[in-house]
């Protein structure tokens, strides 16, 4: 037993350790925690937007997140507001500012694409009550009906 220990002893020395720290790591905060299957469901029900209207209904204290370059006013100014950077929004200080907040967390942004990758990020790390401001921006729609172009012959086989 004596040397099996010497032996292998310096290998245990290392792997144990890093076993042990490898556990940590994975059961720590830092990782993405609902399956995104899971976030599909308010994506395409459009639950996690909200107009003006609905976020001034909503009850708790309100926290307003200004992604930068968004260039427009932020309609809901009357609340707590801060301007984040999209790329500085997993900064300690924004996501302890976003687990402590009392009510919802209502993303603002010029661009709907950048608002919805926040929300899938944060989504992603446990957060909950996270919504996106929409202004009734449905997407693309056709303003005129399709009509075929009658100048281009049929191809022939």
């Amino acid at each position: 037993m004596k040397n099996f220990i010497k032996k292998y002893g310096i290998i245990f020395t290392f792997i144990l350790p890093v076993l042990l720290l490898v556990i940590i790591r994975s059961l720590g905060i830092d990782h993405f925690k609902p399956d995104t299957k899971k976030l599909y469901g308010p994506s395409v029900s459009r639950a996690n937007l909200k107009t003006t209207a609905q976020v001034k209904s909503m009850t708790g204290e309100k926290l307003i997140i200004n992604l930068q370059n968004s260039g427009s006013e932020n309609p809901l100014s009357d609340y707590k507001s801060i301007s984040v950077a999209p790329d500085s929004i997993l900064a300690k200080a924004y996501l302890k500012l976003i687990k402590s907040n009392d009510g919802p967390v209502i993303l603002v942004s010029a661009d709907a694409s950048l608002s919805a990758r926040i929300w899938i990020i944060l989504s992603q790390m446990g957060f909950g009550n996270i919504f996106i401001l929409d202004e009734g921006n449905t997407g693309e729609t056709l303003k005129y009906k399709f009509r075929p172009d009658t100048m281009a012959e049929p191809e022939l086989k």
